[in-house]
């Protein structure tokens, strides 16, 4: 069994652009979290991509980037955590 990572449904989450930052408003917390370019990317792919481990998460911020997955691994699977806390996605068994 793998981890897989998905973003919460797009109804559960308003997103506002706000210059560098980017508000999400989470409707079932409450909470408004600002984020930046990279956890955003990672939200991004999670809602157009569907579900993912952070193996294939990697490999697409990767190219993004220009960089290689393991360059990027590191940082995905600490913003997922991050991302988990503030109840944007949630971790899953597949």
């Amino acid at each position: 069994m793998s981890n897989v990572w998905r973003r919460y449904p797009e109804e559960s989450l308003l997103v506002e652009p706000l210059g560098d930052a980017t508000a999400v408003y989470c409707v079932h917390t409450g909470d408004t979290h600002l984020i930046d370019a990279f956890p955003l990317a990672i939200l991004d792919a999670l809602r157009d991509e569907g579900p993912l481990p952070a193996g294939n998460l990697s490999q697409l911020l990767a190219e993004l980037l220009d960089e290689t997955p393991d360059a990027v691994e590191p940082r995905v699977r600490a913003v997922l955590a991050s991302l988990e806390l503030m109840q944007l996605v949630e971790c899953t068994d597949a």
